[in-house]
Formats: structure tokens, sequence, C-alpha cells
């Protein structure tokens, strides 16, 4: 496979690039590209192949959950996913921006998306060139981080390209991630919500906001 690497200045990126890596996703392709957090594998989160294609990718003896990027709150509405009070509440006042909010949901979805699991893990990334990607697309995104199955992260670009030129159609190269730390977690299949994995955003300040919506019922 022949990997087209498109360069990026995240602090000005060129319009033309980035359409080209929207029309990647959009056509079924998986991209390389950074988020605020870390380096992911992309593609769209309807796309069947695409999916089964990037937990091959990372080695992953059965599906795992995927994290779905969304261009706005929009898109939830427009897909018609519930969102618990407690979990809106967070929405307003950390997207866009590195944190997770796992929902239940009825809808049926790919087991490669969800791991086969009745919830989706959802997030509005807090960086500005892949916000005009999600938003050129208008469909939101899957997004795992770089790496074999166990493994650290992946988060120097030429590392990555070492390991993934030649097994995915675009790897974009945009300097390293701002934060080079994963996002925050939070569930709320369950009641009360908990953490799945702590990360950018500090526990305690979700917890404040959690007990100001607490303090309000």
């Amino acid at each position: 496979m022949d990997t087209r690497m498109i360069h990026i200045n995240p602090q000005s990126p060129d319009r033309a690039d980035l359409q080209a890596v929207s029309g990647r996703l959009r056509d079924g392709g998986i991209c390389i590209l950074p988020t605020d957090t870390i380096y992911g594998f992309h593609c769209r989160f309807d796309d069947e192949d695409a999916l089964r294609t990037i937990q091959d990718l990372k080695a992953r003896p059965e599906p795992q959950p995927m994290v779905v990027l969304l261009p706005g709150m929009d898109t939830l509405r427009r897909e018609k996913i519930p969102v618990p009070p407690g979990a809106r509440l967070l929405m307003e006042r950390f997207w866009p921006g590195p944190l997770t909010i796992v929902v239940p949901v009825t809808r049926e979805y790919s087991p490669w998306l969800t791991g086969g699991r009745r919830s989706l893990a959802v997030r509005q990334p807090g960086y500005p060139m892949l916000n005009v990607i999600l938003a050129d697309l208008d469909v939101p995104i899957v997004s795992t981080s770089v790496n074999i199955s166990g493994e650290s992260p992946l988060l120097d670009i030429d590392t990555i390209i070492t390991h993934f030129s030649g097994k995915v159609p675009c790897i974009v190269n945009a300097g390293p991630p701002a934060m080079q730390t994963a996002s925050t977690i939070v569930s709320f299949v369950e009641d009360p919500p908990r953490f799945l994995r702590v990360g950018a955003i500090p526990t305690p300040l979700v917890n404040s906001v959690l007990g100001l919506q607490e303090s309000r019922s």
C-alpha cells in the first residue's frame, strides 16, 4: 500500500491539505493524524471495513471500544443519542476538549466500533485543524491511539511513520500533539458515573462540576 504523507502546519493549515484528509476519510480510508491529545488512527464511524482494519492494525485479540469524535453536540441530537443530565453538564463545561464521555445507547452499532457493548464513547476535540476536517466531512470519525494493543501510544511522528508507513493510506505530520496525554474518560453507563481513565483533565475538576450538578438536584 502506498501511504500519502501530508505535512500540515497546525498554526496555519492549508485548506487544500485538510480537504485532502477529509476526502480520504470520506472515501473509507484510514488516516493517522494528531488530535489535541495524542496521535490516532481515524476513519468514518460507519465504515465497517475500516473499523475492522483499525482493530487489526492494533493487533487486538478481540474488538475494543473506540472513541467517536464529533464536530459538536448537535451531532448527538442528529444521531438520536440520549445524553444523561450529568454528561451534558460535562460536555458544556469541557467540550471542545480532552474529555471523553461514555453514554448508553439503544441503537445497534457495529461491534468493531463498540466492542459489543451498548454504549458509545464520544468527544468533541479541542483541536482547530481536526475540527475543520470534521466539519468538512460532516460524519463522525473514530479515534484510537496509534500503538499495538498493550503497548504505550506512539507520540513521535517519525516512529509512527517507521511502524505504519505502507499500512495505512494517509499519515498527517503536524508535529507533536499539544498535550501528549490521552483524554480523561468518564462513563455514564452506570449511576453514579465512574472514571474509566484519568487523563488530561484531572479528576477533582470533573468531580467539582458533577458536584454542582448534584447540588441543584
